[in-house]
């Protein structure tokens, strides 16, 4: 926690990996990820044991996500085509929009013919009906963004009213594109707000997907707070042979926990040193090993929340840079001298 708020007051991205100890919390999770400025995030440690998914969340973090590049014009020809069909698989001269063989007359005993055409008109009268004609050449001509703007706000009113339920009346989709073909309407000069408006949801004359992604930029370290279970991990795996085999082995006789937090911190291992940036670990006994090695930070740590710095002079511009308030400085130097130890908040 102390990292991640270190890290983001400095205006750093931080991908914080939330320890198997609280990660089954989602409110403990949601507390880190909130500490963590965007880009930066917060996932739990199940998350980080999948390594492709952990290296492509850093990548999107450091790099950005790709926004897909989005056609509006292909997007209304899509529309069009797919009206088109609709109005052909469901004809205005059938009853109801619905497959032909819901009006079929099958499995049902003779006795119930006679009443089988006014149960089906009575049950089928809950469904819209067929779509109108509808012109290829006149939907191309005159079915342009503006007239699907305007289809777009009706069918978004009718979406409204039904969920939230005020009185719907009567909506067919195919029969309002039908009237906006031969009757067209003007579209409100308040739809386009401007180059700077990202709408709230599709807009025809704009291919926006939102808000430009921040980048994080390049990775500068990783910081590892060793949990009891990471501890027993790193120890087994310092003690063990030095092929591959040794090593799993050693993994496969400690417990899920113990594993599954080695995985995890592995995977924040791997990332750092394939972009070269150094590991800082912090607590435990710091084990000497490949992938844990001996810190070169300037402080013995003996919990993940306290240090004991061994300079105090350097002690001093630590904690002026990180806090340039003087009587906070001077407040932990002070209590410091009497302690010997001084509480990361």
């Amino acid at each position: 926690m102390a990292a991640v708020q270190l890290a983001t007051a400095e205006g750093n991205a931080v991908v914080a990996v939330v320890g198997g100890e609280h990660a089954g919390n989602a409110e403990m999770v949601d507390c880190i990820k909130g500490m963590a400025a965007e880009p930066g995030t917060a996932v739990p440690e199940e998350y980080a044991m999948v390594k492709k998914n952990f290296y492509d969340l850093v990548d999107a973090t450091v790099n950005g996500q790709s926004t897909p590049s989005m056609d509006t014009n292909e997007f209304l020809e899509d529309f069009k085509k797919n009206l088109l069909d609709y109005a052909k698989e469901y004809p205005e001269s059938r009853i109801a929009a619905v497959d032909e063989d819901a009006m079929k007359f099958d499995a049902m005993k003779m006795k119930d013919t006679e009443t089988f055409r006014d149960n089906i008109d009575a049950y089928l009268q809950q469904y819209k009906p067929g779509s109108p004609p509808i012109d290829p050449s006149k939907l191309e001509a005159k079915f342009t963004k503006e007239q699907y703007a305007i289809f777009r706000s009706k069918f978004n009113d009718q979406t409204t009213a039904v969920i939230s339920g005020d009185p719907t009346g009567f909506f067919n989709p195919p029969q309002v594109v039908s009237d906006l073909i031969h009757n067209p309407e003007s579209l409100p000069d308040k739809y386009d707000e401007g180059d700077d408006y990202v709408p709230y949801d599709f807009n025809i004359f704009k291919a926006t997907t939102g808000v430009p992604p921040k980048k994080g930029g390049p990775i500068m370290g990783a910081i590892l707070a060793v949990t009891p279970g990471l501890e027993v991990a790193a120890a087994a795996v310092a003690k063990a042979g030095p092929s591959a085999r040794e090593k799993a082995e050693a993994l496969q006789f400690l417990t899920h926990t113990q594993r599954y937090a080695y995985a995890a911190a592995t995977s924040v291992v791997n990332v750092a040193k394939k972009n070269n940036a150094p590991v800082y670990v912090v607590g435990g006994e710091q084990q000497q090993s490949e992938y844990f090695p001996r810190t070169p930070y300037p402080y013995a740590f003996t919990h993940p929340c306290c240090f004991v710095h061994r300079d105090e002079q350097a002690l001093c511009q630590d904690l002026n840079r990180w806090n340039p308030r003087t009587t906070t400085s001077r407040r932990l130097l002070l209590q410091w001298r009497s302690t010997r130890k001084a509480m990361l908040l």
